[in-house]
């Protein structure tokens, strides 16, 4: 792989694919913070500091987002293969834990009106609250970040794909076609339940004492081209 791939591809916290599409081991996590006036990239697996004037900042993230879609688009079918069997892979994973976690929705709809109202909750039952709900947030954390990152690459990918850029076969017999239309078909209730759990991890932290989620680190490369995210959190009903 290049090593503009390697600085595009390995943001976020998702499954990385070679050119070839297959899985690049995960690496630990790692963070590097921006001095002023530079932006941190990361290229080899490590990071670098490249100093950007702050004048100078709209012009980089414009070149930056256009090398990353380049990449994305002249190894589109790769791609989509790769991410396609992932995303399959993981979806189940990902359905069940939300099922749990939305099994404790009254209480985090409860937190939200005394957060909305700007009351204090009672501390006694605030505890037994969180502990209840603690073993499904945690192994929706242990899955969100890497399920969030496919899906997004994969909604730019069917941007691709009805462009006609990237079309493929997936597996025997069945082609790229097939797949994105089953995609979109969930597409809208997916992002939804992506939305919903952002909102009860940020609730959590939120009857923890503090403003900011668990997984806020994990939310700094949502799409991977376009950085616009999932939707404001809403009620969407059960997978």
């Amino acid at each position: 792989m290049s090593r503009a791939a390697e600085r595009h591809l390995g943001g976020g916290a998702g499954p990385l694919l070679d050119q070839t599409g297959h899985q690049v081991a995960r690496q630990p996590l790692a963070q590097r913070f921006a001095e002023a006036g530079s932006v941190v990239e990361k290229t080899d697996q490590a990071f670098r500091s490249v100093a950007v004037p702050v004048s100078e900042l709209d012009a980089y993230r414009t070149d930056w987002q256009r090398e990353r879609e380049e990449i994305f688009r002249s190894g589109a079918s790769t791609f989509i293969r790769g991410y396609a069997r992932w995303y399959e892979q993981e979806l189940p994973g990902y359905v069940e834990a939300y099922r749990q976690l939305r099994a404790h929705h009254d209480i985090f709809d409860q937190w939200a009106r005394i957060k909305a109202a700007g009351d204090a909750p009672a501390l006694g039952r605030l505890m037994l609250q969180r502990r209840e709900v603690s073993p499904a947030l945690l192994e929706m954390r242990g899955i969100f970040p890497f399920f969030e990152q496919i899906y997004y690459r994969l909604k730019v990918m069917e941007r691709f794909h009805r462009e006609g850029v990237g079309r493929t076969q997936i597996d025997g017999g069945r082609s790229s076609i097939d797949f994105f239309n089953n995609f979109n078909e969930t597409a809208e209730r997916i992002e939804l339940t992506l939305a919903q759990v952002r909102f009860y991890f940020k609730l959590f932290s939120w009857s923890g004492g503090t403003d900011s989620s668990l997984l806020d680190e994990m939310f700094s490369d949502t799409n991977p081209l376009e950085g616009g995210g999932p939707p404001k959190p809403t009620d969407p009903d059960d997978l």
